[in-house]
């Protein structure tokens, strides 16, 4: 199975909380104004894995949360019963 990294605003990767290859549903960040109204905070998004429900956050194009793992995905040609140990 090939790993699918993570990409701004793309339906679907591998999340870097799970590591399942699964729907991302994206929000654009908002702040409050001070007297009660929003402003939109421009290239801020948020991603929630459809699977485990956790978000990775956003900023300009790059995820800047969850911080992305340093440890190699298994190589493609190892069996799939393998890989997922």
């Amino acid at each position: 199975m090939k790993h699918e990294a993570p990409v701004l605003n793309k339906d679907a990767f591998n999340c870097p909380h799970c590591q399942a290859y699964s729907h991302q549903i994206w929000y654009k960040g908002f702040r409050s104004h001070p007297n009660g109204g929003l402003w939109e905070i421009l290239e801020f998004y948020i991603a929630t894995c459809s699977r485990c429900d956790n978000n990775s956050f956003w900023l300009n194009d790059k995820m800047v949360s969850p911080e992305t793992m340093s440890i190699p995905y298994p190589n493609e040609d190892l069996q799939e019963e393998i890989q997922m140990i």
